[in-house]
């Protein structure tokens, strides 16, 4: 789950702190049953389940206490790839059945995602003699971008905006294809969202959904089953709701959020119709 170097960095020390750290054994066969559920387009298994609650259990008793220094290593690896299980844990493939065009699903999963950062951080993986230290190398990358004039007027990123931190991460990805060598540049834009574009995006804000909806179009392209599951999913019923409600989107980021979308069957060809230009929705 991510480029190679840090895929060889993974293989080479999870299954040795696995084998110490019954916890992070229990995540990763977790995460093994999920990766194959997903692909199948499965429902989840007893065994999926209890693994899940074990992992849980045994990770809550760790982190309820202060994390000995011998520790943080597994610590950091269970919330990483807790990370990757939260976002991969999806049950719904039809997008008129899935969040937001149903109010039922909820964003929990994103909730999680706040707190297993926290974690991270407690854990702190780039200290020196870290196992996982020299991942940072890989995943490093200086984020200051000129913010596109439409996602300024369109999200008024002044600095008491909701928005502006998530923009400004979004900003920089614009120009690039979400590969497996640089897929680890587009996490912060979920690990560090704000908890007010959280509650926003729970209640369905037009211009939270937009924003979380470009981000989507980008990492949809990429073969990352873990990432492009979801985002394909929850794009299309982004879009689909932002059309029920008759939202009015710049064309260029209409085409923007557009093209990862599978075409539907009977629909016009994307790009041939007609988008109102607007400042904001």
């Amino acid at each position: 789950m991510g480029s190679p170097p840090i895929v060889a960095v993974y293989q080479r020390e999870i299954v040795r702190l696995a084998l110490s750290h019954p916890y992070l054994m229990h995540v990763v066969l977790w995460l093994s049953m999920l990766h194959k559920r997903v692909m199948d387009q499965n429902k989840v298994t007893s065994e999926e389940l209890r693994h899940s609650q074990r992992a849980i259990a045994l990770f809550n008793q760790i982190i309820s206490n202060p994390i000995p220094n011998s520790g943080r290593d597994a610590v950091f690896a269970t919330a990483t790839l807790m990370n990757s299980i939260f976002f991969a844990s999806i049950d719904v493939w039809d997008p008129a059945a899935s969040w937001p065009m149903k109010s039922t699903k909820t964003l929990q999963w994103l909730r999680l995602q706040a707190g297993v950062a926290l974690t991270i951080q407690v854990a702190n993986p780039n200290r020196l003699g870290g196992i996982f230290a020299e991942l940072f190398q890989y995943v490093e990358r200086d984020t200051d971008c000129l913010v596109p004039a439409v996602l300024q007027n369109l999200f008024k990123t002044r600095m008491d905006s909701p928005y502006l931190r998530s923009v400004q991460l979004l900003a920089p990805l614009l120009t690039l294809k979400c590969t497996v060598e640089n897929v680890m540049y587009y996490l912060p834009f979920i690990g560090r969202m704000s908890i007010d574009l959280i509650e926003l995006l729970e209640r369905r804000d037009e211009q939270a959904l937009l924003l979380l909806g470009m981000w989507y179009s980008l990492v949809a392209e990429s073969n990352q089953w873990w990432l492009a599951k979801r985002a394909k999913v929850e794009l299309a019923a982004i879009e689909l709701f932002l059309t029920c409600r008759g939202a009015l989107i710049p064309a260029d980021v209409f085409l923007l959020i557009s093209r990862s979308v599978p075409q539907i069957e009977g629909d016009p060809p994307r790009g041939s119709q007609e988008v109102t230009i607007a400042s904001n929705i």
